[in-house]
């Protein structure tokens, strides 16, 4: 269906037909390609994965807070403070 879209889809100018028919069987294909590679589970996995990634979420910044104060911490007072805070941490 994506090549015969792309090869029978007309569009006015030559430089956009030829550049959204290579998008349409590069991009086609690509998808076809992990469908066929990749269990369905894992595919919609690493999509779960992709959006904890890239959207912002309270449990990664307290991560990076948590850090960042470990850090300081052992900058101030030590290993032995860090051993007392570390702990008490979860």
């Amino acid at each position: 269906m994506i090549f015969f879209l792309a090869f029978h889809l007309e569009i006015g100018g030559m430089g956009l037909s030829s550049n959204l028919n290579a998008l349409m069987i590069v991009l086609g294909g690509t998808f076809s390609t992990t469908l066929v590679a990749y269990s369905w589970k894992k595919l919609t996995w690493t999509a779960q994965l992709l959006k904890k990634a890239f959207v912002p979420g309270n449990e990664i910044d307290w991560t990076v807070n948590t850090l960042v104060d470990l850090a300081r911490i052992y900058r101030k007072s030590g290993i032995r403070a860090l051993e007392e805070r570390g702990d008490k941490l979860p």
